[in-house]
């Protein structure tokens, strides 16, 4: 995507320009939106890149699951947004490899899970059909953004050996785990503050007292 206008990036390539194709020309190339700078594959083009491969730009997808869970009654499939980009809806399905889509579901922005019944005819298709699962962005005009490979993921094909019933295992869904100890949660902290100041108080009470009677 292309950066505010107030943010420079400070660096020497910050004066490159784009010389081709002549669309681009002239233009500065940090201010050049992602999808110009993908150039349709052609003969002309795979002849100019040969030796710069790892130069050839990749663009990062929109979407990206973080997990999918499934068993013989559901799906169970999780993703998070990877773009700033303007994306308003969701679109999952589940499609064959002639690209004949077995189930769909238009999903509102909030939601980032989704919990899929498996009925009689797309169980069919489970068990017979090579399946892909898929999530694709919409934007706010309810227009389907551009398609990333990364954002489909193969349905196992052993559906006999999946699970009879359905439980989600959040172990999954979280990339670590966090340790809380007494006087890291603050609000424990401040209790404990005020124990000891409360103590303090009255074992100063307590020996003046004390001093008073030996006196």
């Amino acid at each position: 995507a292309r950066l505010p206008p107030h943010v420079i990036p400070t660096s020497p390539y910050t004066n490159l320009t784009c010389s081709e194709p002549p669309t681009l020309a002239n233009e500065v190339l940090y201010q050049v939106d992602e999808e110009r700078l993908l150039c349709a594959s052609s003969v002309e083009l795979s002849d100019k890149m040969k030796g710069y491969e790892e130069f050839e730009l990749e663009s990062e997808p929109d979407l990206a699951f973080r997990d999918v869970q499934y068993s013989q009654s559901s799906i169970y499939a999780h993703w998070y947004v990877r773009t700033t980009d303007d994306i308003a809806d969701f679109y999952l399905y589940i499609r064959n490899d002639k690209n004949d889509l077995m189930y769909t579901n238009n999903i509102s922005y909030n939601l980032r899970s989704l919990t899929i019944p498996i009925e009689d005819n797309l169980k069919t298709d489970l068990k017979n059909g090579t399946l892909e699962i898929c999530i694709q962005a919409k934007n706010s005009k309810g227009f389907g953004r551009k398609w990333f490979k990364s954002q489909c993921q193969s349905v196992p094909k052993d559906f006999e050996s999946w699970p009879k019933k359905f439980t989600v295992d959040k172990r999954r869904l979280t990339k670590k785990k966090v340790k809380y100890s007494w006087f890291s949660n603050s609000v424990l902290g401040l209790v404990s503050d005020s124990i000891l100041i409360t103590l303090c108080i009255f074992l100063g009470v307590c020996f003046r007292r004390l001093a008073d009677l030996e006196l």
